[in-house]
């Protein structure tokens, strides 16, 4: 058992999931986070520890008061006494009738290797055997429209498992974050690992609702969880009304997003046409 864990009374899952979010890199929106709170609730699911690592967290960074703040650790003091000094604990829970394990974690400054290394040795206790990170990313994509759902995976065989719930598969080339790392690692320790990132608009600032049900909408498909996902759809209907009203005050911003509105329609009907001309192309039909 790893030394970073602290856990207590495991479930133990015939072929359980991870699904996992972290704060950081790959939370745009608070799609990752917000993920993992969701599924706590719908799930019932129940704590059964935490990776709380601090070896693997920078808790100061030379630099001014904005800078140091990111790393600092958190605490309230009332009245001239602490009442609380908060760290990253990165906690757990679990779900043992949908056999699903759930961690919100802060991705790790350092020592990835260890902080990853505790994740595997917790699948193991656990019989988790494929492993889920939903996160988010920045994108031009206008609020107006569907987020598209990017997806990177462990093997391409899980590829055949996601084609039906329409992910666009990840082309990128730049700096990873730890998940990246710890998906190249998972077949070694005979897991299946899988991302699902959702698109969110750069122009808009705090939670993103609408590419959190997003993420939400596909993994519920891929782990057949059967959520309801009804409060969350009228959280996003209410938020899109409020950011409609934003944009329509301005017409700088108006006209942003129409421009951004005709470019994402124009790629999605290049895309979905190329998908078509393709389809046709095997049956022997061409288009030109």
């Amino acid at each position: 058992m790893s030394d970073t864990l602290d856990i207590h009374d495991p479930p133990r899952l015939e072929a359980g999931r991870l699904v996992m979010g972290l704060s950081g890199w790959m939370d745009a929106g608070d799609v990752s986070t917000g993920t993992i709170h969701r599924l706590v609730k719908a799930l019932d699911a129940q704590p059964i520890g935490h990776l709380p690592a601090p070896d693997c967290y920078i808790q100061n960074m030379p630099g001014d008061m904005q800078v140091s703040a990111m790393f600092r650790p958190n605490v309230q003091i009332v009245d001239g006494v602490i009442e609380s000094f908060e760290v990253a604990d990165n906690p757990l829970h679990a779900s043992a009738d949908r056999r699903v394990v759930l961690f919100e974690g802060k991705e790790p400054n350092m020592a990835w290797s260890r902080w990853v290394g505790a994740l595997f040795d917790l699948c193991e206790q656990t019989g988790v055997t494929d492993v889920w990170f939903t996160g988010s990313v920045g994108a031009t994509v206008p609020h107006t429209r569907e987020p598209r759902v990017l997806s990177t995976v462990s093997d391409a065989a899980i590829k055949n498992d996601l084609a039906p719930l329409g992910v666009h598969f990840t082309d990128y080339t730049g700096p990873c974050s730890v998940m990246t790392y710890m998906m190249t690692l998972a077949p070694s320790r005979g897991l299946r690992m899988a991302s699902l990132i959702a698109e969110v608009p750069t122009y808009i600032q705090g939670s993103n609702p609408k590419s959190t049900e997003a993420v939400m909408r596909k993994l519920s498909a891929a782990l057949d969880l059967k959520l309801d996902l009804t409060d969350l759809r009228d959280i996003t209907d209410e938020w899109e009304r409020r950011v409609n009203e934003h944009v329509e005050a301005s017409d700088k911003m108006r006209l942003y997003v129409e421009k951004l509105e005709e470019e994402y329609d124009s790629q999605v009907f290049d895309s979905q046409m190329g998908d078509l001309k393709d389809f046709l192309e095997e049956k022997g039909i061409r288009l030109d």
